[in-house]
Order: C-alpha cells, then sequence, then structure tokens
C-alpha cells in the first residue's frame, strides 16, 4: 500500500530543497577569498554565479557579471545550466506531488484500482532525485575546479588572490543530500496501492445476512 505519511515527509523536503536551490543561484558567495595571512581580515571578496561582492566591515559593494554567458568559465556556465535546471524540476515535482499525495482527492478515479495517484508520484519523486542528480553536478564540478585553481604555497602574491570555497557550496551539498532522500522517500511511499493486501477493496455498503461478501476474487456466503 502506498505510504501517505512519507509521501508528505518526501514532498516537504522536497519544498526544503526547492528553497536551498534558491539560496544558492542567488547569494554571492560560491567562493571567497583566502583569509590566510591577510593584513586587513574584515576585508573579504565573494564571488557567486551573477556578482562579484567586496565586503568590508558591514558594508558590501557588489558588481553584476556582464559577460555574455558563453564567455564565462565552463564551472559558472555548468553551474547556472544545472542550477536552474534543478529549480525547475524540483518546482515541476512539486506541483505532481500534490496530485501524487494519497492524503488528496486530486487524480482520484471512480475506481480506487484504476487511480494514478500513485504513478504520478512515482513521476515526482523522480524528477525530485534528477534535480538532486544535478545540483550535485554543479556544485562538485565548481568546488574541483576551486580546488584545483587553489596555490597552496605560504606566501600570497601581491597581484592574484587565493580563493577558497563559499557557503554556498555547503549549502548546495546540504541541497543534494536532501533532493536524493525527498526523491527516493516518494518513490517508495507511492508504491503500492489503495488496495487490501489482497489486491481487492471492500464494498462500503450495509451488510445484509446472506449476501455474498467479496474479497479479491473469492466469494464467502454468511448467514
Amino acid at each position: 500500500m502506498a505510504n501517505s505519511g512519507l509521501q508528505i515527509v518526501a514532498y516537504f523536503l522536497n519544498v526544503i530543497g526547492f528553497v536551498l536551490t534558491i539560496l544558492a543561484i542567488v547569494l554571492p558567495m560560491w567562493k571567497r577569498d583566502d583569509p590566510y595571512g591577510k593584513q586587513i581580515e574584515t576585508q573579504q571578496k565573494f564571488v557567486g554565479l551573477w556578482y562579484e561582492c567586496d565586503r568590508i566591515g558591514a558594508l558590501w559593494n557588489c558588481e553584476k557579471e556582464k559577460r555574455f554567458f558563453l564567455t564565462l568559465s565552463t564551472e559558472v556556465q555548468l553551474a547556472k545550466g544545472t542550477l536552474i535546471t534543478a529549480c525547475a524540476l524540483s518546482l515541476i515535482a512539486a506541483l505532481l506531488g500534490i496530485v501524487g499525495l494519497e492524503c488528496t482527492k486530486l487524480g482520484e478515479s471512480s475506481h480506487g484500482e484504476e487511480s494514478m495517484k500513485g504513478k504520478i508520484g512515482v513521476v515526482s519523486g523522480g524528477l525530485i532525485v534528477i534535480s538532486g542528480i544535478l545540483v550535485a553536478i554543479g556544485i562538485n564540478y565548481y568546488a574541483v575546479t576551486v580546488y584545483q585553481n587553489f596555490d597552496g604555497s605560504m606566501m600570497r602574491s601581491d597581484s592574484g588572490i587565493h580563493y577558497i570555497y563559499g557557503p554556498c557550496l555547503i549549502i548546495g551539498w546540504v541541497d543534494m543530500v536532501v533532493k536524493i532522500l525527498a526523491g527516493a522517500a516518494m518513490i517508495l511511499g507511492s508504491l503500492g496501492s489503495d488496495g487490501d493486501d489482497d489486491g481487492g477493496r471492500f464494498d462500503a455498503g450495509p451488510y445484509i445476512s446472506g449476501q455474498p461478501l467479496q474479497n479479491s476474487d473469492k466469494w464467502k456466503y454468511y448467514t
């Protein structure tokens, strides 16, 4: 039988994942300058998918990236493409999830055994898993690029900036795990049907003595 409770948990996890994806896209904190050896620790530089920001104390000065998409670095192009697509898939999965939830009346047919709710729930879960995989691709490729470009020498050059991981990568990793778990839970919760253990359904009408009762394909008479 379908597990309504597991479906509800999966649905809200997907909503949380959707919010995390939005935060990762919008916040300009994908990488930041390495604070090691800096003379002015209150001065920081952050780089995101859309903006580059300089922070001095509580003051932020952000400049929007004006270059054409195809002229951006590979990791930025991939991160933008995968996370925006993941965001769209999460939204579609959330809309389908409303129909696929067993606790809602949407998607029900006149006969429960013909209902499409379970299949819709499985499709919703699959989209959530794909969304999580896309987030994983974009986040991890960007993180690998930052790691490979990092100069681990003890001396900081005056002309260059050493970048390390920013908070958005951590948000992305959490988002990745949440979405994959949510998708798996939605799929598991949507498997099965609303029938009884024998695959049949009981008539909700009143019972009359001597009337045959149908349970699955078996007929039994009670007097």
